[in-house]
């Protein structure tokens, strides 16, 4: 299959890998990465994964950062259609000046890499970090992405046809991110 803009990788040789578990949402306290970031960074997962968080700590870094919802219209309200609406709602203007003025460039979204392959088509992909994060949960013992699990289970008809769900669903992002953060509950305190 002909690759097309960030997906899949170029080889045939795995993308080095950096998983790391962490509990709670204090990702940088945990996290060593195998090789240095790229200037160009995707931070992607499900909604409310802690994404922007993740996101937040790298601008406290000093990196410039993007978060894609800033993009959405106001009332939006139309599930099936989140990427072209973020891609419309200006933030290709707005990643285009970043990467051209700032040294460490943060995309924070729920699907980061279908908007930077709209709004920049021809991007290296040797520029580019990608980080996935999963919320992971513990049910009597038994950890589990249920996000992940969600992906194929049937569910209400708008929310089938989100392009989110369908991107995450049919890509797998998470197979050719660079760092995966699997993110557990907290350890109970008592």
């Amino acid at each position: 299959m002909p690759r097309q803009g960030l997906l899949p990788p170029t080889s045939t040789e795995p993308a080095k890998l950096t998983q790391v578990i962490v509990r709670g949402i204090n990702f940088f306290t945990a996290f060593t990465p195998i090789e240095p970031l790229k200037p160009i960074i995707l931070i992607e997962g499900l909604f409310g994964s802690g994404k922007s968080y993740l996101a937040r700590q790298f601008k406290h870094q000093g990196s410039r950062t993007i978060l894609l919802d800033d993009f959405l219209p106001d009332q939006f309200g139309e599930l099936s259609r989140w990427i072209s609406s973020v891609v419309d709602g200006g933030c290709a203007t707005e990643i285009r000046s970043a990467i051209s003025s700032s040294d460490s460039v943060v995309v924070e979204g729920a699907a980061a890499v279908p908007v930077i392959e709209k709004v920049l088509p021809s991007l290296d992909e040797d520029r580019v970090t990608k980080i996935y994060v999963k919320q992971m949960s513990n049910s009597g013992g038994v950890i589990s992405w249920i996000e992940g699990e969600m992906l194929h289970a049937d569910l209400p008809e708008a929310a089938q046809l989100s392009d989110v769900r369908s991107y995450h669903r049919d890509q797998k992002p998470w197979t050719t991110a660079n760092i995966i953060f699997e993110r557990l509950p907290p350890e109970n305190t008592e």
